[in-house]
């Protein structure tokens, strides 16, 4: 589903919430492929769409009743619900293993400019199961409040130009063999918003909010071992250029016209022409996530985590392509009945880093790749074609980025590094720390083997250092592919001749 908006793309798992809404978003964008009028809702109308839908996802579904559109004023209800004891995969097995969600109704108003209204709600969503796991009986539910849905559907566009999905709170709960598990949250919900770019692509923001989440879960094997959380907050933000939705829909739409090998060999042509219609997928996509004051209370503490921050960035198949990561937290407390006296000054409580591998001729590769691939043959792909890739790879300036920061009460760790193939393969680390001597006497006073290992190890890095002001030891270290040798700061090191 997360090809189908920008939505879905970013919506967690697994939630009743998430389940809905991701339905909610495939109907409206399949909606986009029957024409909008402005005009009294018809049975006509509601059957045209149904066989719409029915090409892009089949009819079970349909048939099943999980999904059914009717005409209502000016609109047509489409209404979400499942019953996993209606599946054919469930029968003879009984209530062993079945998923029920409770009826859901989105509207969808046509506009005289071909767009659609969407709402729904507020109304709750509620999904329960029933299984045997571990040869023991399962039971679990979700129950939001007052969900509810507003915005508008650009068919050109295949996306939404604004929607806004929103509920009042919800709760959780799983009952089984091994633990009873409880959940509960604030108000939780997400907005979302498209534009055309320039290249007949849609730009897409996304950003979601979570106000609390509780949870508490009992060991039923250890009833003295309960664990609860506690989380203040967190956030998300998501964006993404250039993405090809009508050509991904299109391309949908073939494989589920041509669902068999034989059928898909015979169109492979045709297969290849929608596969490039649809590149790059997207030109860049970027998201943030962020969480607030999480307690996580256990029966000999708590542990504590102020703020965590993660984001990441991705491109697609373009020229100039790259895949980004960072993480950051602080505000890191551990129960000091947990952590050993010794080791109780080198638990960071603030640590961050951030990485980027770049590499250019992402979209030759994706050429090749199409160009080559031949549906008759099995393998697929010959070996003509994995040495074309693999030469594009090393010509494809692939280089490699890192940064991190880590501090503790008793000292701090900094560095940045690189690593590249072209010209020829480098290699280089600068990494500059405080508190060496700290360390090294904390873990002497361990009596841990691994410890002591580490002292020893510790003791010779040091020997490596340069040292400056402040009680600030640096090392540079860096790798001669022409001589194979590490160099760190003034001395070198030959390393074993590869066989």
């Amino acid at each position: 589903m997360s090809i189908m908006n920008g939505v879905a793309l970013r919506m967690k798992k697994g939630t009743a919430l998430s389940s809905a809404a991701a339905c909610c978003a495939v109907v409206l964008a399949l909606a986009g492929a029957a024409p909008a009028l402005a005009e009294p809702a018809t049975a006509e109308g509601a059957r045209k769409l149904t066989e719409t839908f029915q090409s892009y996802i089949g009819p079970v579904p349909f048939e099943k009743g999980f999904i059914t559109i009717a005409p209502k004023d000016d609109g047509y209800d489409v209404t979400l619900s499942f019953d996993g004891s209606k599946l054919d995969e469930a029968k003879g097995k009984g209530v062993a293993e079945v998923l029920r969600m409770n009826p859901y109704v989105v509207r969808l108003t046509p506009q005289s400019d071909g767009n659609w209204v969407v709402k729904s709600g507020p109304a709750p969503i509620a999904m329960a199961w029933s299984r045997v796991w571990k040869e023991s009986p399962e039971t679990g539910s979700f129950n939001f409040a007052a969900c509810a849905s507003q915005g508008m559907f650009v068919p050109k566009l295949m996306s939404f130009a604004t929607l806004t999905v929103g509920c009042d709170g919800g709760a959780a709960t799983v009952r089984n063999h091994d633990a009873d598990i409880d959940l509960s949250t604030g108000k939780f919900g997400f907005m979302t918003s498209s534009e055309p770019d320039a290249n007949d692509g849609v730009d897409v923001k996304f950003e979601s909010q979570l106000q609390g989440l509780k949870g508490k879960v009992q060991d039923k094997k250890d009833t003295q071992f309960p664990v609860s959380f506690d989380l203040a907050g967190g956030q998300q933000t998501f964006s993404a250029t250039g993405m090809r939705f009508a050509a991904i829909y299109d391309l949908a739409a073939f494989l589920r016209e041509h669902p068999s090998k034989g059928q898909i060999v015979l169109a492979q042509d045709d297969l290849k022409t929608k596969l490039r219609a649809a590149l790059p997928l997207w030109q860049e996509v970027s998201s943030t996530s962020q969480i607030e004051d999480l307690v996580v209370t256990l029966p000999f503490g708590q542990v504590k985590l102020g703020k965590a921050r993660q984001a990441y960035g991705l491109t697609g198949l373009v020229k100039q392509g790259y895949y980004s990561d960072a993480l950051n937290y602080s505000g890191l407390v551990i129960p000091e009945v947990v952590v050993p006296e010794w080791a109780r000054s080198l638990v960071p409580a603030e640590a961050n880093y951030a990485t980027k591998l770049s590499l250019n001729g992402l979209d030759g590769m994706a050429d090749v790749l199409i160009r080559g691939v031949d549906a008759t043959q099995d393998p697929p792909f010959s070996k003509t074609m994995a040495v074309a890739l693999m030469t594009r790879l090393l010509d494809g300036d692939l280089n490699y980025k890192i940064d991190f920061n880590v501090a503790a009460p008793a000292y701090t760790l900094k560095g940045n590094g690189s690593a590249a193939v072209n010209p020829e393969p480098t290699a280089s680390l600068a990494v500059a720390a405080t508190g060496f001597d700290a360390v090294v006497e904390g873990l002497s006073k361990a009596n841990v083997e691994d410890a002591r290992k580490a002292v020893f190890f510790l003791s010779f890095v040091k020997g490596l250092a340069k040292e400056e002001g402040n009680g600030q030891l640096v090392w540079n270290v860096s790798y001669d592919i022409v001589t194979h040798s590490v160099k760190v700061n003034d001395q070198v090191f030959r390393l074993p001749q590869p066989d």
